[in-house]
């Protein structure tokens, strides 16, 4: 150890004595101590034992016996003898911080805490890294998956009064708040969701070959336009594919035509070029890496601080890491569900995620929540989810039926919009239309029941 480290360790342990200190001269101080810090950020083995107890006895009892935990101590901790035990606790006793300090022990424990594993999982990288190379980009991953673990790490927050939260909804209500939602640009979607929120986790649902990469292309685009920095993570197709599908969409030129040199003619070529000037400012990146896991966009997003929204095609290829892989594939997407929608909230931020529909959908004209392949926590999960599926006369028309048939901010319901495939882009059709296409698909829904 250095001079330093041992500096540190000495500050370390001196914190801790201070806080033992106030718990045993004011047990109810565990109620505050309890949202800072836990045993593991105790370094001092005996002072860990020591505030296990003292967390076991007040959550059991509301108070704190000295006689019942000075035993408790002596049996578990092999160590020390009674008197010496006793007299620690009395030492402690006499070292409690001044009123209103222990906020700031707890934290300097904190602190020490998250140095000191921090300086254990970079000793551990080292070790894998010089003592077994054909490990080292296994051990880098899992470093990175630590690391980024303690650094999520943060205060638990506490309850507020129902004034407290009615006044921040007065400010969202009457205040000259900025409207943080983001908007797809789909006129009628965008009245259903009425927007997507920080925190919302959306999902858009839809069978292999209809166009949901080109759906979340265009919302993607969209919001590109408006200044909003979003990161695609894309498992399916590679960077270069889904930029020729934005170029697609924005000259309005067929994607046949921009795969190979020499298919455009003059006209086209111009058109071409302006798409290029506008889809050059757009604030997009796109990760087209295979089986990414939520710990990948965690570190993303720690070096894209300003990103706006995160967009995943799809959920289906996502992956966990491998030492905590499940038993099931059902297992694996339900555990991924759930760690994005932690994420989503705790960093404020929408995600966006793409999912396929199983078999059983094939049988169905139009889609419903029990649709989706591998889990239903996809379904559980979702503050959102938006459906896609071909009209009965999709052929001849390009109609694509859409339905937002769950909505925890907004409303559900569905229309229908146009998909130009070779472009890209799809449209908004008038509700006449609409309200026919329903029609033929409630009379084929029918036949195919009745015969």
């Amino acid at each position: 150890m250095t001079n330093g480290e041992y500096d540190a360790l000495e500050s370390s342990l001196d914190a801790e004595t201070a806080v033992i200190g106030a718990l045993l001269s004011e047990p109810d101080v565990y109620i505050k101590t309890a949202g800072y810090i836990s045993a593991e950020d105790f370094a001092g083995a005996f002072n860990k034992i020591i505030f296990e107890e003292i967390s076991d006895i007040y959550v059991k009892t509301g108070k704190l016996d000295p006689i019942i935990l000075l035993e408790r101590i002596v049996a578990k901790y092999p160590y020390a003898n009674k008197s010496e035990a006793k007299e620690y606790l009395m030492r402690a006793s006499d070292c409690v911080p001044a009123q209103g300090n222990t906020e700031r022990h707890c934290e300097i424990l904190r602190r020490r805490s998250v140095a000191r594993k921090a300086r254990e999982i970079a000793y551990e990288a080292y070790e894998a890294g010089f003592y077994r190379d054909d490990e080292t980009f296994a051990a880098i991953q899992e470093t990175a998956e630590k690391l980024s673990v303690l650094a999520q790490k943060k205060d638990r927050r506490q309850a507020r009064s129902l004034e407290t939260v009615l006044r921040d909804v007065y400010t969202d209500i009457f205040g000259d708040k900025e409207d943080l939602s983001l908007k797809t640009g789909i006129t009628t979607l965008d009245i259903l969701l009425d927007g997507i929120e920080p925190g919302d986790l959306i999902t858009i649902g839809a069978q292999t070959g209809i166009g949901k990469t080109a759906f979340v292309l265009q919302l993607i685009a969209n919001m590109a336009k408006r200044g909003k920095k979003i990161m695609l993570y894309s498992q399916e197709m590679s960077d270069k594919q889904n930029a020729a599908r934005l170029l697609a969409r924005q000259s309005g030129i067929d994607l046949y035509k921009l795969k190979k040199s020499g298919r455009l003619n003059e006209p086209e070529i111009k058109k071409v070029d302006a798409a290029f000037n506008e889809l050059f400012k757009l604030p997009i990146e796109i990760n087209d890496c295979g089986g990414i896991t939520v710990e990948d966009i965690r570190l993303d997003c720690v070096k894209n601080k300003d990103l706006s929204c995160i967009v995943v095609d799809h959920v289906g290829l996502m992956r966990l890491p491998e030492s905590v892989r499940a038993s099931s594939r059902n297992d694996e997407i339900s555990k991924i569900m759930i760690d994005l929608r932690a994420y989503a909230l705790r960093i404020k931020k929408p995600i966006i995620i793409l999912s396929q529909f199983n078999r059983a959908a094939i049988q169905k004209n139009e889609p419903d929540l029990s649709c989706f392949r591998d889990s239903g926590e996809i379904e559980q999960s979702s503050s959102g989810i938006v459906l896609l599926w071909r009209m009965p006369d999709y052929d001849a028309s390009g109609d694509i039926g859409v339905k937002v048939p769950k909505n925890r901010q907004g409303n559900t319901g569905k229309f229908c919009m146009k998909f130009d495939a070779p472009r890209m882009n799809f449209t908004e059709i008038d509700e006449d239309k609409a309200a026919s296409n329903w029609k033929k698909s409630n009379q084929k829904e029918i036949k195919e029941i009745f015969g």
